[in-house]
């Protein structure tokens, strides 16, 4: 090699080595940056150099390597920043990206949602203002459009919430009338138009009713009733007319006929969606569809969740009904110990004589047994013996085995767990099939210890559990023409225990139990008496082995049943699940009477009297001015009765008794108790022998009532029927006292 030559190759290795240096040096510093926190500057430190040397593919795939790292750095850290709504910390260092890449499309993704934070921020701030005055309506447009653009903004969700809230307390639906309406009502109406009902409660109480065109406004009611709420006697009369009401407001209240049409038209319905916790969807389905009549029912089962569309009272229902089953299932821990116990006795004693002596031709050295004996060796014939010529077994064994499994098994009620504790033996099978050859098939059995329970958790902390035990034991296995069988053992229990919490059932007996013994003697010599034993040996094999199941339940959680409120309630009626049911306030005697289109017999006198003065009264005034002027009220002393009945009845008959008032006055009503021999005459009443007559106005200034009496088969003779006591009650709620005599009835006579 010239010397030119060795100059020109050490000045290109001077340079390789310059190179070396001078890209080493620009990455060495831009990582020194890195981990003062300045990014951005060994970046561009790396930029400058690779522009000095647009060359140097060392230089390309560091920058190139670091800006892809910056740019991810500050990429995350602003989606952190801008997550917690730190939009000028994000901001900034969304711009910190872009200028190492103008076009970095997650920067300017990020900075077009920072600005539409910005302005959702200030629709959220409207929003609060307007809530703050009181304009919910127009704050929750404003709430909307901006989860229109971000569904998962939180302080939108928030505010939201807050809107309805207040939303619902402004307007919360009407449950009942006003509470000052609440206080007792007296009407005494015959045969009077349905709008002038409604006319007298309007004037009276203040009640405005809005009727519905269909509403047959000139059916004739006639009501009878003391004492009674408002509400309770616009649900008697509604229902009894077959209508309906929907309260508008405190005082307000629209009447409908109730059929199918008018209940689609003017029934509210409510959405109502139930997370459920423990309870399955199809079942809550189906228990709203059949008990609470619930038409429109959606489950999501992902979700677990299941959506209703009914009438606020079947809502009410539907909730009380989903909190009954949504109950958290019971749960049980098994503690099983199970316990194979083996042991073997094996014992060899004796002396093994030859069992055979042959006597055949000789054999050459190295040459085999000739299958024949030549006829010219017959004369050279030899005996021969096993060996060895005698053998002493001296063998004693003495194996304990314990085989232990203790799992521990969390089960839910009413569900199987499965335990196995063994191994999986394969079995092939090999099948030939006509023109395809031989195919093989391997299937596989199960060798061990296999455990099934099924418990169920009782309310008074016992558990019943269904066990089923099987151990297997491989105790060989067969080959025939290429098939593979084993010889498995199996022992099996099946049982169904009930246990209380903490309690151990011990379950054994499967025992296994092997008993074998060989005896090899020398023919004659091991019969004789005492010298024979010396010529026999003895193989004894005992094996014994029992398994033992011991299970303990232990109550994790037991079922929690809902309050007795929660498990009895109003379920409505049939065409209104969920409806309050149909009652009023307790009344006396003969206080109620309602009945529509037709009026009830002449008993009753058009009159309405509320529990106050008149003065304070329009409806008790108005009403007032159309009764005619009572007859003038005689003194007590003159009110008596008179007791009319027939003078021969015949034994085992019925009879009437009639009680007359003729100068009653302006009694609208009355009540007599008369007494009789019981062991003669029978009839209702209070006590035994006395009967009830009940007087009602049959004209004006005339009270008049009947009981009918039975003569007892038993008794004949006269009996005597005789007034007790009994008062009337007049307009002004006075009840003056009534007399009366007697009357004597023959029977049987």
């Amino acid at each position: 090699m010239s010397k030119g030559e060795m100059r020109l190759i050490l000045a290109a290795l001077c340079a390789v080595s310059l190179c070396a240096c001078d890209s080493t040096g620009p990455v060495r510093d831009s990582r020194e940056m890195w981990s003062q926190g300045r990014i951005e500057e060994a970046v561009e430190s790396l930029r400058e150099a690779l522009a000095r040397d647009p060359g140097n593919h060392r230089l390309k795939t560091a920058y190139e390597h670091e800006r892809e790292l910056a740019l991810a750095h500050f990429a995350i850290a602003a989606d952190r920043a801008r997550g917690s709504h730190e939009i000028d910390k994000a901001r900034a260092l969304y711009q910190a990206a872009l200028r190492l890449n103008p076009d970095y499309p997650r920067a300017l993704d990020g900075l077009a949602q920072l600005d539409a934070m910005a302005r959702q921020d200030e629709l959220i701030e409207r929003a609060t203002g307007l809530v703050a005055s009181g304009d919910l309506t127009s704050a929750q447009a404003r709430v909307q459009d901006v989860l229109a653009q971000s569904p998962n903004n939180a302080q939108a969700r928030r505010l939201l919430q807050q809107i309805r809230s207040k939303q619902a307390l402004a307007q919360p639906p009407p449950q009942s009338l006003k509470s000052s309406l609440d206080k007792p009502i007296t009407l005494d109406l015959r045969d009077t138009p349905l709008r002038n009902l409604f006319d007298a409660l309007s004037q009276s109480t203040g009640l405005n009713f809005v009727f519905d065109h269909d509403v047959h406004t000139e059916t004739k009611v006639t009501i009878f009733i003391r004492n009674n709420s408002i509400d309770d006697v616009l649900r008697m009369v509604l229902t009894t007319n077959a209508l309906e009401r929907k309260i508008l407001n405190a005082n307000t209240v629209l009447i409908y006929p109730n059929n199918t049409a008018k209940a689609h038209e003017y029934q509210d319905l409510m959405l109502r969606t139930f997370y459920l916790t423990n309870a399955d969807t199809k079942q809550v389905q189906g228990l709203l569809k059949s008990m609470a009549h619930t038409k429109d029912v959606y489950i999501d089962e992902k979700l677990n969740m299941v959506a209703i569309r009914d009438t606020p009272e079947a809502v009410r229902l539907a909730e009380r009904l989903v909190e009954s089953v949504d109950v958290a299932e019971a749960e049980v821990m098994l503690e099983v110990e199970v316990m194979e116990l083996s042991r073997t006795r094996a014992q060899q004693l004796g002396l093994q004589f030859p069992i055979q002596a042959s006597r055949g031709a000789p054999v050459p050295f190295g040459g085999t047994i000739p299958a024949t004996i030549p006829t010219s060796q017959i004369g050279r014939t030899i005996t021969t013996l096993t060996n060895p010529l005698l053998v002493a077994d001296l063998f004693a064994q003495d194996t304990d085995a314990d085989l232990l499994a203790n799992p521990r098994i969390r089960v839910k009620n009413r569900e199987k767990a499965k335990v196995l504790i063994g191994e999986k033996l394969p079995v092939v099978t090999s099948t030939a099939v006509q023109n395809a050859g031989v195919t093989t098939s391997v299937s596989y059995i199960d060798v061990g210890l296999k455990l099934e329970v099924e418990p169920q958790v009782y309310l008074d902390d016992e558990v019943g559990i269904k066990v089923n035990l099987e151990v297997n034991s491989n105790l060989g296995s067969i080959t025939q023409q290429g098939t593979t069988a084993y010889d498995v053992g199996t022992r099996t229990a099946t049982t169904v225990l009930r246990l209380h919490d903490g309690e151990t059932q011990v379950l054994a007996g499967l025992i296994n139990d092997n008993d074998r013994a060989t005896l090899s003697k020398v023919p004659g010599l091991g019969d004789i008496p005492g010298i024979g034993r010396i010529f026999t040996d003895t193989n004894s094999t005992r094996e014994k082995t029992e398994i033992v199941l011991l299970i303990t339940p232990r109550i994790i959680r037991n079922l929690v049943t809902p309050d007795y409120d929660a498990l009895v309630m109003a379920a409505g009626t049939d065409a209104q699940p969920g409806a309050p049911p149909m009652t009023i306030a307790a009344t006396p005697p003969h206080s109620v009477a309602v009945s529509a289109g037709a009026p009830l017999p002449p008993l009753v006198a058009r009159r309405l009297a509320l529990n106050k003065p008149e003065a304070d009264n329009p409806s008790a005034a108005m009403a007032a001015a159309q009764v005619p002027a009572p007859a003038a009220v005689p003194a007590a002393g003159n009110l008596s009765v008179t007791i009319n009945a027939p003078q021969q009845v015949a034994l085992g008959s019925n009879f009437m008794i009639s009680v007359d008032l003729p100068d009653a006055g302006a009694a609208v009503e009355g009540d007599v108790l008369l007494g009789f021999d019981s062991s003669i005459l029978q009839a209702g009443g209070p006590a035994t022998g006395r009967a009830a007559v009940h007087l009602a106005q049959v004209a004006t200034g005339h009270l008049a009532g009947s009981v009918t009496f039975k003569a007892l088969a038993s008794g004949a003779g006269s009996a005597a029927i005789t007034f007790a006591e009994g008062h009337v009650r007049w307009q002004d709620g006075s009840q003056p006292a009534l007399s009366g005599g007697s009357v004597t009835v023959n029977i049987g006579l």
